[in-house]
């Protein structure tokens, strides 16, 4: 028996209020998963630094990333790496 499944993957954009302010940013795609680790693999930069300029390659402003606490900063890199809760 033959089954058709059609499946449609639109892009994800992230809505998150971070201390009262609305933010948007895309999801992150493979590529841009790939050069992340072979950045960290390096090592020339903090792992803040990366996240951070990870961040802001998503669209995210970086004045927002600056004001973040650090726990809040690995939450939104966990969702996003996960694709959990926060997507619109």
């Amino acid at each position: 028996m033959e089954m058709d499944m059609d499946m449609i993957f639109e892009r994800t954009i992230y809505k998150l209020v971070i201390y009262g302010t609305e933010v948007k940013f895309r999801a992150p795609i493979v590529k841009e998963y790939k050069a992340l680790i072979k950045k960290m693999e390096k090592g020339d930069k903090s792992e803040f630094d990366l996240m951070s300029e990870f961040l802001v390659s998503l669209g995210m402003d970086k004045k927002v990333i600056e004001e973040l606490e650090a726990s809040h900063l690995n939450e939104i890199i966990v969702m996003i790496t996960k694709g959990e809760s926060g997507k619109k």
